[in-house]
């Protein structure tokens, strides 16, 4: 039977290394499920495994979309089976790990076929933003109330995407949710898990993350992408980035680099919380492995290991 193994967790969670030395002791294709260290040009942004991290250890869609190229769940999903197919045809399991929840909504539910939005759509809705966005959700709220009624208000790339949707196709995105195509992986195929870290170590972890970003020369970074024809682009993934606003004001001079430091702190916190409850709600059956500070981290290890093959 085939076998592959996922593991999510909130961010700083230490699940990246976790993967690493679960493919140390069993051979294995290490497959990244983060929606921005998909991006070449955001390596410390998004606090991507180096080469150095991997070693020997294969891996696969990390860093591998120019930071000017557009990518969705669905470009993902089609990059996951591959790098799937080839695991299995290495005879390696595949561990695919990452934080994006829908990243792995999409691989054990099937994706939601919403057809491809047009370009003229997709530049009436940019122009749109840049001059009338509340016309977003005063559309769905007439047009589409059951999106309406259920859409982060606040993530206004989300509401964009909605109202592209209704627009294009004449049915809101809600209806089109409900239409799932084939998952890429069954139940039985394969064992998950969710990194659960002890908030005391998580913010430990967060701290020092923001520290070695900047020894890292995260503002040089920032820099490149500041200074790239892309960046203009309110949807660039650039902009999704906790740190890459504050790093700005940090390279403008508008902050010191311990505002910036503890305004990414704040910010990363946030998103954690944001994260934990998502996989609460959306991942209620994967197994929650706690790490705490006594937590022997090979244990955890030996411990996925043992129940992916069982």
């Amino acid at each position: 039977m085939r076998r592959a193994i996922c593991i999510t967790g909130c961010t700083a969670s230490g699940k990246s290394k976790i993967a690493t030395q679960l493919a140390s002791i069993r051979p294995s294709v290490i497959i990244n499920a983060d929606s921005i260290q998909v991006y070449e040009c955001m390596r410390i942004l998004s606090s991507r495994p180096t080469e150095e991290d991997f070693g020997e250890l294969e891996n696969r869609l990390y860093g591998h979309i120019k930071c000017g190229s557009e990518y969705s769940v669905g470009k993902w999903l089609e990059d996951a089976r591959a790098a799937i197919d080839y695991a299995y045809r290495k005879k390696k399991i595949p561990i695919i790990v990452g934080g994006t929840g829908l990243y792995f909504s999409a691989l054990i539910n099937g994706l939601a076929l919403i057809p491809s939005i047009s370009k003229e759509t997709r530049e009436k809705s940019d122009n749109l933003r840049k001059n009338c966005p509340d016309i977003f959700l005063h559309d769905l709220k007439i047009k589409d109330s059951m999106t309406y009624d259920n859409i982060d208000k606040r993530n206004f790339t989300r509401v964009q995407r909605a109202w592209e949707v209704l627009t294009d196709t004449g049915y809101g995105i809600s209806y089109w949710q409900q239409t799932k195509g084939i998952p890429l992986l069954n139940k039985h195929e394969f064992q998950s898990f969710i990194i659960s870290c002890d908030q005391l170590i998580l913010r430990d972890n967060i701290l020092k993350r923001s520290h070695k970003m900047f020894e890292q020369g995260i503002d040089n970074e920032v820099k490149c992408i500041l200074n790239s024809n892309f960046n203009s682009n309110p949807l660039h993934p650039a902009h999704k980035a906790i740190g890459f606003a504050e790093v700005g004001k940090y390279i403008a001079g508008t902050l010191a680099r311990e505002q910036a430091i503890d305004m990414i702190n704040v910010k990363t916190r946030q998103y954690a919380k944001k994260q934990r409850t998502w996989f609460r709600n959306q991942l209620p059956s994967w197994q929650v492995l706690e790490i705490t500070k006594n937590c022997n981290l090979m244990k955890v290890v030996e411990h996925i290991d043992k129940n992916a093959l069982s």
